[in-house]
């Protein structure tokens, strides 16, 4: 842009230094940030994915009130995140996401009442979720997973009734899952609660989920029977329910949802026999209905005919094709064992043909 007659002042409007190399992973790093403070009508600031290092300075707080989209995730950025983030009134978009970032999450963050997307995970936040994040009710994605958030699931949440996505999974949190939040029919892409200490019974307000593609509220310890609402998630692609302590008959619960491509209920204390119309659910990829207490036989068409896509183990009541010619796959019949799993001897039918059955690691 040299040798031109430009004039006037300059008017920094974007910042975006982001998917680069930047940075040595030193100390002071982000004392640039400082210096934009003076850049009145910023809009956007991105530095993420670079190797910026360092504490996030205060200063941040003090960048433009016209700054709607801020992202320096992806970084080795240190420190906390400032108390008076909700200065910035106009975020729409907040992305802290992949870095060192510990302590708690400012109350101060209930004041970006414009914020639609707000990303904290895979940091090391703790502390509970700040109860007035309720009032950011144009959220429509909300990621805080990958923390040390401790507490329970603020029942505010439910005000936030645009949400879309909503992910808590990897963190401490306990306590029952609040029906209001489960109940938000707002949410049509995911639902993500794995890997936390909740307790109690699957609210049957799950069945709002009508248009939700991906629930997941594996390892955690849930229990009782699956409410017959969730027969209207008839969007759902993505259930992931194992490792818990959920109980039942499945026959009848899962008739509806034909959409469904990822089924796992295994390490559940489940009963009775293994529905036989999802033979008919054309877009079933994976069912893990291991370690339960299933019997009867095993259905053999659909999903069921490919013995990589299905894994039935630690079911000792059940009878059928390939349960049988293993033996219930017993370590006598054991060739070989991998990070992806195991591979049995099976002698099929009459004729006593060896066949090599692999059995995917749950």
């Amino acid at each position: 842009m040299t040798g031109n007659q430009f004039r006037g002042p300059v008017n920094l409007l974007i910042f975006d230094l982001s998917y680069n190399y930047l940075g040595l992973g030193r100390a002071d790093e982000l004392k640039f940030i400082t210096s934009l403070t003076n850049c009145s009508n910023l809009n956007e600031l991105s530095i993420q994915r670079n190797h910026f290092a360092g504490p996030l300075p205060n200063s941040i707080a003090n960048l433009s009130t016209h700054l709607y989209f801020l992202a320096i995730g992806e970084n080795q950025i240190s420190g906390s995140i400032p108390s008076q983030i909700g200065n910035l009134i106009n975020l729409n978009a907040l992305g802290i996401y992949s870095t060192f970032i510990t302590g708690f999450i400012p109350t101060s963050i209930g004041m970006l009442q414009n914020l639609q997307r707000l990303y904290l995970g895979k940091n090391s936040l703790s502390g509970k979720i700040p109860y007035n994040i309720g009032n950011i009710t144009q959220l429509t994605a909300l990621d805080l997973e990958y923390n040390n958030l401790q507490g329970s699931i603020p029942l505010s949440l439910a005000n936030c009734t645009k949400l879309l996505a909503l992910s808590l999974s990897r963190n401490n949190l306990r306590g029952t899952i609040p029906k209001q939040i489960i109940g938000l029919s707002s949410l049509s892409i995911a639902l993500y609660l794995s890997l936390n200490f909740f307790t109690g019974s699957l609210p049957s307000e799950v069945g709002n989920l009508k248009i939700l593609e991906q629930l997941d509220v594996s390892k955690n310890k849930l229990s009782g029977e699956i409410p017959g609402t969730l027969a209207n998630c008839k969007s759902m692609r993505e259930l992931y329910m194992q490792g818990n302590a959920f109980r039942g008959d499945i026959s009848s619960v899962f008739t509806t949802l034909t959409s469904i491509e990822f089924l796992d209920l295994s390490y559940n204390n489940f009963s009775g026999k293994i529905p036989k119309y999802l033979e008919g659910f054309k877009f079933l990829q994976y069912l893990n209905l291991s370690f339960n207490n299933f019997e009867g036989e095993v259905p053999k068409q659909g999903v069921f005919g490919n013995a990589s896509a299905i894994s039935v183990v630690g079911n000792d009541n059940l009878c059928g094709e390939l349960f049988k010619a293993t033996d219930g796959f017993s370590s006598a019949n054991l060739i070989g064992a991998g990070s992806y799993g195991s591979v049995y001897k099976g002698i099929l039918g009459r004729i006593e043909n060896v066949v090599a059955v692999k059995v995917l690691n749950p």
